[in-house]
Order: structure tokens, then C-alpha cells, then sequence
């Protein structure tokens, strides 16, 4: 009889519900590609200010860690568009992910400005946060706040990811470093 592989296990703090699904969309390739990960992305943060959320995250991957076990890679989703109001949090922001191992994933500006570079076209567009669902909803009218990881998987697919990929670093980083690599070689470069 043959043994269940065993899965590597990363933790992923979404600021909300939206991000939660993403890390699940993220989930369903890997599952797709028989890539031996599991994304626990289950509890969100409920958004906001960026330390407040890093800061539960961490919290909760500390507690997630002692009841099921250490994570290999750790990270945590944030929006840019908060940063810079305060050097000092800022700067915990960092500290507090260095000390923890996690890496940060950007939205820049936000979650909905992220989600539209994943679209052809639309690389390099930085629309302002404020603009930045208008300009969502022009390429994917039926997005909506915490949207699903199927509806995401279908309008997104692995082109999605891959296309986003070429001008989110953050992001491309992150997937290498929970084996995506092998799957996409063409992230390693």
C-alpha cells in the first residue's frame, strides 16, 4: 500500500475575504499541477491598517504552528496604499516579518488594482486606489468584493497568474518559494 505525499505547508494571512479566495485560487493550480502544497489561507484578517494585519497574521500562524505543526514558508497579503503614513509602523511592518521569516505580498496599490494586471493588456496599469475597482469591473464586471476562488479560477486561469507574475515581484517570489517554480520554470527567471 502506497502512502499519501506528504504536502508542504504554507501559511498565507489575507487581509480579507477577497485575498482569502486568491490564496485558494492559488490552491487550485497547485492542486491542478499535482504540486504537493497546502495554502492555509482560512482565517482573514479583516483588512485595514497593514501592521494591525501583519500582526494577526502572525498570531495566528504562531497558533496555527504549535496545534498542527511548523509552516515551511510564510507570508502574508498586504495593500501598499496604507503604507507610508507612518515610518515607524512601517518599519515594524518589516521588522516584525523579518524576525517571523514571513514575506511580504504586495497589492499596489490594492487588492482590485492587483487582480487587474493579471488581465492581457493591463501588465502595467497603476490606476489609484480609488479608480482602481472602476477599472476591475471594465475587463471583469462581475467581480465583487470577497469574491469566490472558482470565479477567480475561471476568469483568471494559470495565464492570469503567470502574466501578473511578470511585473508583481512580490508575488512571483512568493510562488518560487512554495515550489511553483517547478511547475511554471519560466517564474525562476
Amino acid at each position: 500500500m502506497q502512502g499519501r505525499k506528504t504536502r508542504k505547508r504554507i501559511f498565507l494571512g489575507p487581509e480579507g475575504f477577497s485575498e482569502r479566495s486568491y490564496g485558494r485560487y492559488l490552491q487550485q493550480i497547485a492542486d491542478f499541477h499535482n504540486l504537493p502544497i497546502h495554502i492555509d489561507c482560512n482565517k482573514v484578517t479583516s483588512g485595514g491598517e497593514p501592521l494591525k494585519v501583519v500582526e494577526k497574521s502572525i498570531y495566528l500562524l504562531e497558533r496555527n504552528s504549535r496545534n498542527h505543526g511548523n509552516y515551511q514558508v510564510k507570508a502574508v497579503m498586504l495593500d501598499s496604499d496604507k503604507l507610508g503614513r507612518s515610518i515607524d509602523r512601517d518599519n515594524k511592518i518589516r521588522s516584525l516579518a523579518a524576525e517571523h521569516n514571513v514575506k511580504l505580498v504586495y497589492s499596489e496599490p490594492n487588492f482590485e488594482a492587483f487582480l487587474l494586471r493579471h488581465f492581457p493588456g493591463y501588465e502595467n496599469k497603476r490606476p489609484p486606489a480609488d479608480a482602481s475597482l472602476t477599472e476591475l469591473e471594465k475587463v471583469w464586471p462581475e467581480y465583487h468584493k470577497g469574491i469566490d476562488a472558482r470565479s477567480i479560477f475561471k476568469k483568471l486561469g494559470k495565464n492570469g497568474l503567470l502574466r501578473a507574475c511578470t511585473v508583481e515581484d512580490s508575488l512571483r517570489d512568493f510562488l518560487v518559494s512554495i515550489g511553483f517554480g517547478r511547475i511554471f520554470p519560466e517564474l525562476r527567471n
